[in-house]
């Protein structure tokens, strides 16, 4: 939330939650009371019916309509109406600058807000396209407001998870984002999300001294944990922040990975198999079934338990869900070989080393990965050194992912 004394629900939780009843939904999460929003479209204008419900007794506190003719211009004055009646209700008393943050703009284009939040819509699908499109989107609002500097924090973002999957280098893709987030805080010096942007980015630099000088309050401190092997601890911290957003589907899919570098194989597919179902729920948001990132990871602990079968299921279907890229075709050439089927892993080996040589980017650790299953340790370290320069994001697991043992 944006005051210390108030804690406000993610937006992914909260999605998750669409459809139910107020009343039992604030006795689950141990409430007083619950806001709930009902969005109504009647021939273009939009209705807004927003109530403050006491979940003891059912009685409506306080209730307010509010209506759009134009969601992508009228949208913003909307929000800033709404956030400042709902906290005039509530049992504080805020101070001028704590209201003037409550309904502080970002930017006073109505467009380019318009185009800011198609961006994220983009970016919560977690796919590839998604991710590509929400750059376009981005940079439709840096380009009808250039001094909009939450969308170059946002831009920054989607070219980081760009480097994640493997459609660029990870160097690459952090030096982009790291140049818009100090753009973002040269227009507005106090803007937080930029500042907890920078601090990502200095773990995609692999800068861990500077993640272990600042402690969990760092935003990238929980990946800090498992680069360093210290998985307890980063169990510990998974359940914490569940307990606080158990509904969120990236904090789920968090702890799953965190299962599964711990080696509890089955707990992990059981943790990867919530996640599935929490992320389809909200439409395409985060890691539900249209997204690769579920299907990858439990394509990888199957080949740990050697039941090849279901890994090349699911390893298949995040390759056609990666939209043909590279990233996809690694992971799957990976599984062949430690099936056994070299040729078909060589096939896929030959295939990825063609594209890389026509220029289009192929990350070195998938090739490595490859090498290693196949027994080739020589060209392994080639591979492996090519991806020490880029900075790949996955070798941060080194020491925890059991496709590195010995």
């Amino acid at each position: 939330g944006k005051f210390p004394r108030l804690l406000v629900t993610a937006q992914s939780t909260v999605f998750a939650f669409k459809g139910r009843e107020p009343r039992s939904l604030g006795r689950e999460l141990g409430v007083d009371t619950v806001v709930a929003t009902q969005m109504i479209d009647q021939n273009g204008m939009w209705f807004f019916k927003t109530e403050m419900i006491k979940v003891a007794d059912g009685s409506v506190v306080w209730s307010q309509q509010y209506s759009v003719r134009y969601l992508g211009a009228d949208f913003p004055q909307l929000q800033d109406n709404m956030a400042g009646d709902i906290a005039a209700k509530l049992p504080l008393t805020l101070s001028s600058e704590e209201r003037q943050r409550l309904t502080r703009r970002y930017t006073q284009n109505p467009e380019a807000y318009d185009a800011y939040l198609k961006g994220r819509a983009a970016l919560h699908k977690t796919t590839p396209a998604g991710f590509k499109k929400s750059i376009e989107y981005y940079q439709q609002a840096i380009d009808l407001d250039p001094n909009f500097a939450l969308a170059y924090v946002a831009m920054g973002g989607s070219y980081m998870a760009q480097g994640v999957i493997g459609e660029m280098s990870m160097k690459d893709a952090n030096d982009k984002a790291f140049e818009l987030f100090l753009k973002a805080l040269k227009i507005d010096n106090t803007l937080r999300p930029a500042k907890g942007a920078l601090q990502q980015a200095e773990m995609y630099a692999w800068n861990w001294e500077a993640i272990k000088k600042v402690g969990p309050q760092h935003a990238a401190y929980a990946e800090y944990l498992i680069a360093m092997g210290r998985l307890d601890e980063r169990l510990a911290l998974d359940n914490t922040r569940l307990s606080l957003d158990p509904h969120n589907p990236a904090l789920n899919y968090s702890h799953a990975v965190t299962l599964a570098h711990a080696r509890q194989y089955d707990a992990a597919i059981e943790q990867y198999q919530k996640t599935l179902k929490l992320g389809s729920e909200n439409g395409k948001l985060s890691f539900g079934p249209e997204a690769p990132w579920c299907h990858f990871d439990l394509g990888h602990i199957y080949i740990q338990k050697g039941m090849f079968t279901e890994a090349f299921a699911e390893l298949n279907q995040a390759k056609d869900l990666m939209g043909d890229l590279p990233a996809g075709w690694e992971s799957l050439g990976y599984a062949y070989a430690r099936s056994g089927q070299r040729d078909e892993a060589i096939k896929i080996l030959n295939q990825l080393q063609e594209r890389a040589n026509r220029g289009e980017y192929v990350q070195p650790i998938g090739i490595a990965w490859i090498y290693t299953a196949l027994g080739d340790k020589d060209q392994a370290f080639v591979w492996l050194d090519k991806a020490f320069a880029d900075r790949s994001y996955l070798l941060k697991f080194v020491k925890t992912e059991a496709m590195y043992d010995p």
